[in-house]
């Protein structure tokens, strides 16, 4: 039964953004592609096997990137994203053993709500299916992410995030991000 409720999150995120589209007849002052590059940092149990992570991320959303001359005026818009994040094994010493733990790999495919509270800035709820691959095996599974932007300038701007992916029957793994992204 858990894993059915699990899977009711992304029915929700789509209905939840199709009542928050933009009409046709509004414009908004944004730009509506995205495209990050940062380092993500594994929370908890992840952290004692894995160091830290590179990511690539792209995203878009109908104008609501960089800094606006006013905000939209639906409260919520949907966004998609997609990226790859590449965490780095840690090597673990036991006596005369050494054991190096493989690198990990996730792919992402997000749908989900995206907010402007201010003309510089937004926060977003995504979530959809991910893509594990370690050590020449792979197991499909899914990932929420809450996170949220501030424009340094109308192109540019900081992306802070966490995440949490469930693989398969292992455990939960959560994620620190900082990304640096540029709006187009």
């Amino acid at each position: 039964m858990k894993k059915k409720s699990f899977l009711l999150l992304p029915c929700f995120f789509l209905v939840f953004c199709c009542m928050g589209q933009d009409d046709k007849n509004q414009t908004n002052s944004g730009v509506s592609n995205n495209i990050g590059v940062g380092l993500s940092f594994p929370l908890g149990d992840f952290s004692n096997t894995h160091t830290f992570g590179v990511s690539l991320n792209y995203a878009w959303s109908n104008d609501r990137y960089g800094k606006m001359t006013a905000k939209p005026l639906k409260p919520l818009g949907f966004t998609f994203n997609v990226g790859v994040d590449h965490y780095f094994g840690k090597e673990e010493s036991s006596g005369p053993y050494t054991y190096e733990y493989p690198n990990y790999t996730y792919l992402h495919a997000y749908g989900g709500a995206l907010h402007n509270p201010c003309t510089n800035g937004y926060l977003e709820l995504t979530g959809g299916p991910v893509l594990g691959l370690w050590d020449g095996g792979s197991e499909f599974g899914f990932g929420v992410n809450l996170g949220g932007s501030f424009g340094v300038s109308r192109n540019i701007g900081i992306n802070p995030s966490f995440t949490l992916m469930k693989i398969g029957e292992g455990d939960a793994q959560f994620v620190g991000t900082i990304r640096g992204h540029y709006n187009f």
